[in-house]
């Protein structure tokens, strides 16, 4: 009889704890399921704000945590953008920043440019958002068209020592990447089609998604390699419609 009590006791035990565990699984995701219906239910939430904007500015927000666009190893790839005028439309400006503070000194890395050695190394991504409803992503990649012979892709020829950045203590290295808005709406068009509306979009976004690979074996540099991002920085449209 006493083992029968006992044997009961644990499964009631056993049974309140399941209940507990199921009320607090309930309680865990019914505010996922109420964030689900309120984005199903149009365009606007309880506060008149539109859930794509929100979203949008969501995916900005995150890619400037430290996971998205953070140190690795020691080095921080950071980026500003600026546009200027063209007579065939406006062109944007990518300035890059590296600095390492890690205990690999000096530091080399292969320099960030949109060159034909720089071939899936390298992609310059644009964000374009429409109305604060629609938003897309395209990549400009380096131009490996004409004579220099390629393997999947990679240029098989060796990059120069120019082509390489050595940084001290405390240095920073920076360059500017150019590219005109034209091939961004032309590679937006080709991706997208008719889902596109007029070019400029209401906000357009650029970052740095970069992952040197060219160790400078042939110059016997011990290069970086590794994966490096900027987060997304506003492109200043304004500029093309003052003055």
């Amino acid at each position: 009889m006493r083992e029968m009590t006992i044997g009961r006791f644990v499964r009631r035990v056993l049974l309140l704890l399941a209940g507990v565990l199921a009320l607090v699984t309930f309680a865990w995701l019914l505010p996922a399921g109420e964030a689900q219906e309120k984005d199903k239910g149009g365009k606007a939430d309880a506060k008149g704000k539109d859930p794509a904007k929100l979203q949008w500015q969501k995916i900005v927000d995150e890619s400037k945590t430290e996971r998205i666009s953070g140190r690795r190893n020691g080095v921080l790839l950071r980026a500003e953008v600026d546009l200027k005028k063209h007579a065939k439309g406006g062109v944007v400006l990518v300035h890059w920043f590296i600095d390492y503070d890690g205990p690999r000194l000096p530091f080399t890395i292969f320099k960030p440019s949109l060159d034909k050695l720089s071939a899936n190394q390298i992609s310059i991504h644009f964000f374009p958002v429409y109305g604060d409803v629609d938003y897309f992503h395209v990549g400009i990649d380096p131009d490996t068209s004409g004579s220099d012979p390629t393997l999947l892709g990679f240029a098989l020829a060796f990059p120069a020592l120019s082509q390489f950045i050595t940084l001290q203590k405390n240095e920073i290295a920076k360059g500017t990447i150019e590219v005109p808005l034209a091939t961004v709406e032309v590679k937006m068009r080709e991706r997208y089609k008719e889902k596109t509306g007029k070019f400029p979009p209401s906000h357009l976004f650029a970052r740095i998604a970069f992952t040197p690979l060219h160790r400078g074996d042939h110059l016997k540099l011990d290069s970086w390699t590794g994966d490096l991002r900027t987060a997304w920085i506003a492109v200043p449209l304004e500029k093309m419609i003052k003055e």
